[in-house]
């Protein structure tokens, strides 16, 4: 069931209009054409930055044990147990 054309427009210019309305701040660009991108994140921000850190904490321990440790769980975020079934028996056993 389709609905009726607005305004003795096509269904193809009824639904560009529409998309047109969504995005105002791209009207009249085409897509990657932007000069600088909608969302800047800090250089640390995310997974690597996480690893940073944790690595940071990994060097401040004073046992290889507990180096291995925080860097499996990076530094607590992830539980152990997770990080030990991605590691093989021979592996798990080192």
């Amino acid at each position: 069931m389709s609905a009726l054309p607005e305004r003795g427009e096509s269904r193809r210019a009824a639904n560009a209009r529409k998309r047109i309305s969504r995005r105002p701040s791209r009207l009249g660009l085409v897509a990657g054409a932007t000069l600088k991108p909608d969302r800047v994140r800090e250089a640390d921000a995310g997974f690597p930055g996480l690893l940073k850190r944790a690595w940071r904490r990994a060097e401040q321990t004073e046992d290889l044990r507990s180096f291995v440790e925080v860097l499996l769980t990076l530094d607590g975020h992830v539980p152990a147990d997770v990080q030990l079934r991605a590691l093989s028996a021979a592996e798990e056993a080192a």
